[in-house]
């Protein structure tokens, strides 16, 4: 729903895990070696950016790619002419409608001896254009002829070369993954069934079948 943000993306995981191992114990259950526990916490973050898809919002990367990707060459160009004369006062515009159909165009004018008039133009739309004379004429004809929308000069092609290089980078994906892990052997208490037992200063179930670890007893000296 934000423009621009569809071309990023990101995914969150965590993960946690517990284990408690139970040691063998002797058959006289005088000698334990404790219990092992583990615990292990892992997370992942995943990013990343579709650039095809933000250069897919440019009019001149969709044009660039159309015109260098194709696979056969473009069917022989035919340019048409359409030729009008009018009444020319220099400075002021004329809209002209040619309905050529194309905003690519070329203007040239002259006057009845055939002598040129500089002039400029503005498309407007695929069917107009705005003509403005440079110089006052009674019979100014205007001779419009539509170009090649494929050609381009020189510096368009080595400005078209630079800028598909730089949109060479499609997809970009990062990923951070962090994992923490702890082994205690040895450990002391017991697990009981369903409930928690605290034994020197530990929280840890009791299992049924095995003693209690001995309660703790102060001396004289410890008083």
């Amino acid at each position: 729903r934000i423009p621009y943000l569809e071309a990023l993306s990101a995914n969150a995981s965590y993960n946690g895990t517990y284990n408690w191992a139970r040691t063998a114990q002797s058959a006289s259950q005088e000698t334990s070696l404790g219990n092992t526990i583990s615990s292990l916490r892992s997370w992942q973050i995943d990013g990343g950016i579709n650039f095809e898809t933000l250069y897919g919002k440019s009019k001149y990367w969709k044009q660039m790619t159309q015109r260098y990707s194709r696979r056969t060459s473009p069917k022989k160009f035919k340019p048409k002419t359409y030729t009008q004369t009018i009444r020319a006062e220099k400075g002021k515009s004329v809209e002209i409608t040619h309905r050529l159909n194309s905003e690519t165009l070329f203007v040239t004018a002259a006057d009845s001896l055939g002598k040129r008039v500089p002039v400029s133009f503005k498309p407007a739309g695929n069917t107009k254009i705005s003509v403005t004379p440079k110089a006052d004429c009674e019979a100014l004809t205007l001779t419009i002829t539509t170009k090649d929308p494929n050609q381009r000069t020189p510096a368009q092609v080595t400005g078209d070369m630079f800028a598909y290089v730089g949109t060479m980078i499609r997809r970009v994906q990062v990923t951070y993954r962090e994992t923490d892990n702890m082994t205690v052997p040895g450990f002391a208490p017991m697990a009981n069934f369903m409930r928690n037992e605290r034994v020197n200063d530990f929280y840890a179930l009791r299992c049924e079948g095995y003693p209690r670890p001995p309660a703790r007893t102060e001396s004289a000296t410890e008083r």
